[in-house]
This record gives C-alpha cells, sequence and structure tokens, in this order.
C-alpha cells in the first residue's frame, strides 16, 4: 500500500465510523441487526489496515497520523447492544434498500475494489 491509498483508505475508514457513530444515536439504527454486523466488519477492516498503515504512518503528514488516532476514540464510543435484532424484518426500518449504517462501508469497498 502506497501513502496515497493509506491516505484515501483513512479518509473512508473516518467517513464509515462517523456515520456509525452517528448512527448509534438513532433509535432504530441502534437496534439493528445490521449495525452490529457492520460495525464488526468495520472494525476487522480497520484492524487489517492498522498492520499495513503501520510502516507508513511515519511518512504521511501529521494530520493523518492525528486521523488515525481519533479512529481509536470512534471505536472505543461506538458499541451496540447484545440483543440486536433486524430491524427492517420487525417493521421498524421503512427506509426501503438503503442502510445508513453499511453507507460506509459500501463507500470503503468500492475504495478497495
Amino acid at each position: 500500500m502506497d501513502s496515497k491509498a493509506a491516505i484515501n483508505r483513512l479518509r473512508v475508514l473516518n467517513f464509515a465510523f462517523g456515520i456509525m457513530e452517528n448512527q448509534q444515536e438513532d433509535p432504530v439504527c441502534r437496534r439493528c441487526l445490521s449495525f452490529a454486523k457492520t460495525l464488526e466488519a468495520l472494525r476487522d477492516d480497520f484492524m487489517k489496515f492498522e498492520k499495513e498503515f503501520s510502516p507508513l504512518r511515519k511518512d504521511l503528514p501529521d494530520e493523518f497520523a492525528e486521523l488515525f488516532t481519533g479512529l481509536y476514540a470512534k471505536l472505543s464510543m461506538i458499541s451496540p447492544p447484545g440483543n440486536s435484532v433486524g430491524q427492517k424484518k420487525l417493521g421498524a426500518c421503512a427506509l426501503g434498500e438503503v442502510c445508513l449504517p453499511k453507507a460506509g462501508r459500501v463507500v470503503l469497498d468500492r475504495l478497495a475494489g
């Protein structure tokens, strides 16, 4: 991974975790199984990225190192309840094909793909 790819991935991870942080306050999303599964997948993505990113970290501008550190803070503040249930199946979510928590993961997958 070169520094440009690392910076872009870092930016999208920040975006994705920002969505998760925001949707944790949503009364429907925070209880949804999609929220819990997306958070788990994003954490896994971040851990993989962290291993690849570490050697490049010293070569990046300070603002991106700070962005990376900020992801740890976001991660520590996001936690779904243990009894998550698919809210669309319950009829509680009426957003159709849109899933707000998954939005950041979609962007991340497109960047990686």
